[in-house]
């Protein structure tokens, strides 16, 4: 039988384990409605995207662990996406954004509340 007090350090030692946790990377799947801070567009066609709140342990931006990407040429609606990141950044809109893996390639967006 677990008494009050016994619950009680078990929960604290839990929250400290899970507050020292390694960060792990974002994705698979949806992050909702972030604030695009930053669109850097590459000389290959690729297309960086910094949010707010931020993201983290991307690894496929040569921009840092922050910044998802939109690589091409996979991606047939590369610039429907640049427009509605341009869009959020110019008129503070939120986007939601798919991310494929722990890579943070994104493959959908949403411009406004999701």
């Amino acid at each position: 039988m677990i008494t009050k007090s016994g619950l009680i350090g078990f929960l604290a030692l839990a929250a400290s384990a899970t507050a020292v946790a390694p960060a792990r990377a974002e994705g698979p799947g949806w992050v909702y409605n972030r604030t695009v801070v930053s669109v850097v567009s590459t000389a290959y066609g690729g297309l960086n995207i910094r949010v707010s709140p931020e993201l983290s342990g991307c690894t496929s931006s040569a921009y840092g662990p922050n910044y998802a990407l939109v690589q091409p040429p996979t991606v047939d609606g590369l610039k429907f996406m640049k427009a509605d990141m341009l869009v959020a950044l110019v008129t503070g809109k939120p986007v939601s954004l798919y991310l494929t893996d722990n890579t943070c390639r994104i493959t959908e967006t949403v411009l406004g509340p999701y």
